[in-house]
């Protein structure tokens, strides 16, 4: 554990160990057989739960970079060019349906061969947060957090 530098207090973890800390998972399943006088009947349930505390919502990464999505749209306008050329030329829906995959395939086969400056810088700004979190602490007595060098 580390000291906190605010109030001298014993009490500081990482913040992604806050996050596990605080956060609830589990399932639960029922199973039930019934019978009545109409018949039997069967019945399965499943309940998921993921809650996390205050704190731990306080502690989660998050980052402050947006996505680039300059080029997402692409496949979309490709999609609109073959509905335009379908109404235009009376094409069947089959026509439109291939070509479109056609198009959309081609474009994203592209793009993720392309070189994407925008979101190489992206991605090595979105590390560089992560890797800060990972070495975020905070102190759970008065709140002050600070990078430590591990």
């Amino acid at each position: 554990m580390a000291k906190c530098k605010n109030c001298r207090g014993n009490n500081a973890k990482k913040l992604s160990v806050i996050e596990k800390m605080g956060t609830q998972t589990g399932t639960a399943t029922t199973k039930g057989i019934g019978m009545s006088p109409g018949g039997i009947g069967v019945g399965l349930g499943k309940t998921s739960i993921n809650k996390k505390s205050d704190i731990a919502k306080e502690a989660s990464f998050s980052s402050t970079t947006e996505l680039p999505t300059g080029r997402f749209w692409i496949p979309f306008g490709g999609m609109f060019a073959w509905m335009i050329l379908a109404i235009l030329l009376e094409l069947s829906e089959i026509i439109i349906f291939v070509g479109s995959l056609i198009t959309l395939g081609a474009i994203f086969l592209y793009q993720a061969m392309q070189d994407d400056p925008e979101m190489d810088e992206w991605h090595e700004e979105y590390t560089r947060q992560k890797e800060e979190w990972q070495k975020t602490w905070m102190c759970l007595d008065c709140g002050h957090k600070w990078v430590g060098k591990r």
